[in-house]
């Protein structure tokens, strides 16, 4: 007649059922048994749906998950980062990419930089790929733009984020209503919270030259760079549109790395 609570039970997701789910959404169950000395007590099933990795849940749930779709280990970017040194190296006259060590100034010319050198790549502007009735979008990887040369405003600005946290900056993802923008700090520091909810805090590190907001659709549309970074502060004044901003380098710090979405990733994800 006692009643008794569980806790921690450490559940174990299998990864490989999980990583199996690579196209749609699945319907599945999770199926709970409670024995004592072998006499079945309980059994109840729960309903879930396991969706493919590469579908983010939006910003209902949990926003700072965005940052998981970061990813500065993707061949391309790693490509677009040795294309964004010769882009420095041609405006300055010196190719390295030192993250804050040269000062503001360096920093914003190797926002300039990436900007130039992942414009150079030809992507056009498309709707996000089907999602047939779930929450959140599918995203494309770095990989998958490249090849088709097609991305969102959320996909650009993901794509860019990785090259600019590859070459050692902060950069930080800014949603808005039906749009995605990033931005970087200038300076070696980062917002107190993964996930900012006062467009005022961006706009007071502007204001110090401390945080610079660059339209991402500009690299769709062959917008030079002074133009994507005006648009970018035009945009740190929509207040009603803003939504919130993810920092991908406090998340990093927070626990949230970059989904591994290449070939081999079950290996590394029973690793972890």
């Amino acid at each position: 007649g006692g009643r008794l609570e569980l806790n921690n039970l450490g559940l174990l997701l299998n990864p490989r059922r999980i990583l199996e789910v690579t196209d749609e959404a699945v319907a599945t169950s999770d199926r709970m048994t409670v024995s004592s000395a072998g006499t079945l007590l309980l059994e109840r099933s729960y309903p879930v749906t396991l969706l493919p990795l590469d579908h983010w849940l939006g910003t209902a749930p949990y926003p700072e998950l965005l940052a998981a779709y970061v990813l500065p280990n993707a061949e391309i970017v790693c490509q677009i980062q040795a294309e964004a040194a010769r882009e420095i190296e041609q405006a300055t006259g010196s190719a390295s990419l030192e993250g804050y060590q040269g000062g503001k100034k360096r920093a914003l010319e190797t926002c300039a930089a990436v900007y130039a050198a992942i414009r150079k790549h030809g992507i056009r502007y498309a709707n996000p790929p089907a999602s047939f009735g779930q929450p959140g979008q599918k995203l494309r990887r770095p990989e998958t733009i490249e090849k088709y040369k097609l991305a969102t405003c959320i996909e650009t600005s993901l794509l860019m984020a990785a090259v600019l946290e590859k070459c050692g900056l902060h950069p930080v993802l800014v949603l808005t209503r039906n749009h995605c923008y990033v931005g970087c700090h200038l300076v070696e520091e980062m917002f107190e919270e993964v996930v900012v909810r006062s467009l005022q805090a961006l706009r007071k590190r502007a204001a110090l030259d401390e945080f610079v907001a660059i339209e991402t659709t500009g690299l769709t549309r062959d917008t030079p760079f002074n133009e994507a970074e005006k648009a970018g502060r035009a945009l740190l004044d929509e207040e009603d549109a803003f939504k919130c901003a993810v920092d991908v380098v406090r998340s990093r710090e927070n626990g949230i790395r970059p989904l591994a979405l290449g070939t081999g990733f079950d290996s590394a994800y029973v690793a972890e």
